[in-house]
């Protein structure tokens, strides 16, 4: 993540990915917030959403060509809405794949540089898994990101051990 990290503050082991993923979305969700993801989409996050009170807004990625694209300014209208206070983030992206690119991300940083009131969580357990020459980025290590990013691996996909239920989070 190009940064040193210090494994007592900023490294939290948990049970899976998504014991890290509903531990902080439970965490961070209140009774009628919100939280922003793009669909497609991996229904544990909604399920880990209203379990919290709260309610899942999508943002659709509409496939153009080879690629998967989503509208910036219906993100932006999504995550500045007040009782938005989670945006996930999954990439590489299940279930399309798509891995965002460093433009893309930069897009979605300089529109959370708008929305103070917004954590995001970068589901990267699929960090490794990227074909055709797609390179995938840690969003917590791109621009001012690291202040608002928790960022969620898994050691089954990373390590090719499904049945291995470890997990952490990353984060300040």
């Amino acid at each position: 993540m190009n940064r040193e990290l210090n494994w007592q503050t900023e490294v939290l082991v948990t049970q899976g990915s998504a014991g890290a993923l509903e531990s902080y979305i439970c965490a961070l969700v209140n009774k009628d917030d919100e939280a922003v993801m793009f669909e497609p989409t991996w229904n544990g996050y909604q399920d880990f959403v209203e379990m919290a009170g709260g309610k899942a807004n999508f943002i659709p990625l509409v496939q153009s060509g080879d690629n998967w694209v989503f509208n910036p300014e219906e993100l932006r209208a999504a995550l500045k809405r007040p009782q938005t206070k989670v945006f996930i983030l999954t990439s590489p992206h299940n279930p399309t794949g798509k891995v965002f690119t460093q433009d893309e991300m930069k897009v979605i940083s300089k529109i959370l540089d708008e929305c103070p009131h917004v954590i995001t969580l970068h589901d990267a357990v699929y960090s490794e898994f990227t074909y055709d020459g797609h390179k995938h980025e840690w969003f917590a290590s791109m621009f001012n990101n690291w202040e608002r990013t928790i960022t969620i691996i898994s050691a089954g996909p990373l390590m090719n051990c499904s049945a291995w239920r470890i997990g952490w989070a990353i984060g300040p």
